[in-house]
Formats: C-alpha cells, sequence, structure tokens
C-alpha cells in the first residue's frame, strides 16, 4: 500500500505542469489536464493486475520476510512470516 501510493504521488509530482512552474489554463489546456488522468486511469489498474499476478506465484509456495533480516523490526507489515499474507494486508490496504 505505501509503495504503492510513494509511486502515484511520485508520478503526480514529475508529470503534473504546475509542479514544474507552468500555469494552465482550465478553459483552452483541457488536453493537459485530460492527459494527466488518462496516466492515472492507465496506473492503477496495471498496479492492481501486477499485485494479483504476485499474488498468484506467491500461492504456490508461502516464505518469511524474517529470514533475510532477523534485526529489522517491520512498522507496517502485520505478519512477516508469511509473504501470503503480507501480500493480502497490501491488497486489502488499497481498498481502505
Amino acid at each position: 500500500m505505501i509503495i504503492f501510493i510513494c509511486f502515484l504521488i511520485a508520478s503526480v509530482l514529475f508529470s503534473s505542469p504546475n509542479v514544474r512552474g507552468e500555469n494552465i489554463d482550465p478553459l483552452t489546456d483541457q488536453s493537459v489536464i485530460d492527459e494527466a488522468w488518462i496516466d492515472y486511469m492507465i496506473k492503477a489498474p496495471a498496479a492492481i493486475n501486477l499485485l494479483g499476478q504476485i499474488m498468484v506465484v506467491a500461492s504456490a509456495k508461502d516464505i518469511s520476510l524474517e529470514n533475510n533480516s532477523s534485526n529489522h523490526v517491520y512498522k507496517y507489515i502485520k505478519y512477516p512470516k508469511s509473504f501470503r499474507a503480507t501480500l493480502l494486508q497490501i491488497s486489502n490496504g488499497i481498498f481502505d
């Protein structure tokens, strides 16, 4: 969830004309505004599709995230012993 939001915010910041210092007149530059929304409408379903594909691959074998980093404290992950549970937490968190 956090990674998805970070990617979405980064794409907004680097593609928004207002951030680059350009002024947008809503009456004359409607196509610029529409292009940004088209990008958002394409990226969100693609990210959800990718998450679904990862969940299908992860259904074959469950791994633990704690094996690689024994001293790391997970701040947002509720069940670091199960990669499947982590993916479900992310997918459920998208809709919250």
